[in-house]
């Protein structure tokens, strides 16, 4: 399993996203929407896509095949422990 962080330049709730998967330990990959590498872009937009979901933050569980499993939007602290935990 793997946790995948959906985000935004300048965007509080992901800053406080990322603060609560860093005090939990929790590796995880960034993608940001607004990046100038485009395969970064494509990529977040790509699970925005698939989650019919239009803003940031996303925090998205997959398996180990890249499916997604679960997901969270927004801050939520206990969804996103929710993630954590079946990892």
């Amino acid at each position: 399993m793997k946790l995948i962080k959906i985000e935004k330049d300048d965007c509080n709730p992901c800053n406080f996203v990322e603060a609560h998967l860093r005090d939990r330990g929790v590796d995880f990959t960034a993608y940001n929407v607004q990046s100038i590498n485009h395969e970064e872009a494509d990529k977040a937009h790509g699970y925005l896509n698939e989650l019919g979901l239009f803003t940031v933050p996303v925090v998205v569980l997959t398996d180990d095949n890249g499916q997604v499993v679960d997901y969270s939007n927004g801050f939520n602290p206990e969804k996103i422990d929710s993630l954590i935990s079946q990892m």
